[in-house]
């Protein structure tokens, strides 16, 4: 299982370790079926995604169950965070700066496949993004943005997804 160290806001490690664990499952379940290739770490971070099938030529970003607040007791599969712009200044985020074909969302039972330009589209219709907000508890549909960071984050619930999914993948 590849472990990204967390960054340098993820004090506990816990988003990064949610996240290896998610994506280990998937690679796991998509193994029954294609050859999976993981991403190097430069891949991960520069060209956001982890999983490449080789056939048919598809690269994969997993997304894990969340928390809204960081304190919250327990991940959730009601909403789901969407990155509009990265955590560097340069960084053009997973949704448009990516190179994923597809974005994984982990769901309690499944893992919903978006297209990652359906996605874009469905983002642009859905969100308010001259609304600027600064509470992940007011982000629904409106643009999150922390203070003295450049990244731009956004929920959408996962069922406005599901109906954009061209998979939905059991966790068996």
């Amino acid at each position: 299982m590849k472990i990204i160290p967390p960054n340098r806001f993820d004090t506990s490690g816990e988003n990064a370790k949610r996240g290896s664990r998610a994506e280990a499952l998937l690679r796991s379940i998509l193994e029954r079926r294609y050859e999976v290739i993981s991403a190097t770490p430069w891949e991960d971070i520069y060209e956001h995604w982890d999983l490449y099938l080789p056939l048919p030529n598809i690269r994969i970003d997993v997304k894990a169950m969340k928390k809204i607040e960081r304190s919250d007791p327990e991940p959730q599969d009601r909403w789901h965070w969407i990155e509009l712009h990265g955590v560097r200044p340069w960084d053009r985020g997973w949704l448009y700066g990516g190179r994923a074909d597809y974005i994984a969302f982990e769901t309690v039972r499944t893992f919903l496949l978006v297209p990652r330009r359906a996605l874009q589209r469905l983002v642009e219709e859905v969100v308010e993004r001259d609304i600027l907000v600064s509470s992940p508890t007011e982000a629904f549909y409106r643009v999150y943005k922390r203070p003295n960071r450049p990244d731009r984050i956004t929920l959408i619930e996962t069922e406005l997804l599901r109906s954009i999914a061209i998979a939905d993948i059991l966790k068996k």
